[in-house]
């Protein structure tokens, strides 16, 4: 069984902190937020306004920032709470998914369609 990307991203955060250097990000803000629009766009669409069952009791909340975009993905129930899945483009074409909704069932599918996305697809799966 292979670690969820959830413990990837506490490892990496566990291995920033014992850094000694500054972190520096690796990252193209500008290309990252040009990409987070597009997603944005997409993720509306294909899993949203299309009426995707995976999604019935989600809504998307686009987080707009020159410094770190994302998208968030929170239950309709709780929409200030913790989100169930982070779409967060690093550059033009890295973008870090993790969550608990990319750890379920689903979780194949959405990162086969972030990945789509990101390399300029432009469909909805099936």
């Amino acid at each position: 069984m292979r670690p969820g990307p959830i413990l990837a991203v506490a490892l990496a955060v566990t291995l920033a902190a014992c850094q000694t250097a500054p972190r520096q990000s690796a990252g193209d803000p500008a290309a990252a937020y040009t990409l987070s629009i597009r997603l944005a766009g997409l993720i509306g669409r294909c899993w949203f306004a299309d009426g995707d069952p995976a999604f019935a009791g989600y809504i998307y909340s686009p987080e707009r920032n020159a410094e770190q975009s994302r998208i968030l993905i929170v239950d309709k129930s709780d929409p200030t709470g913790l989100p169930l899945l982070v779409v967060e483009p690093k550059s033009a074409t890295v973008v870090d998914i993790y969550g608990p909704l990319g750890d379920g069932p689903d979780g194949p599918r959405l990162t086969s369609d972030v990945e789509r996305w990101t390399r300029g697809g432009e469909g909805c799966s099936s």
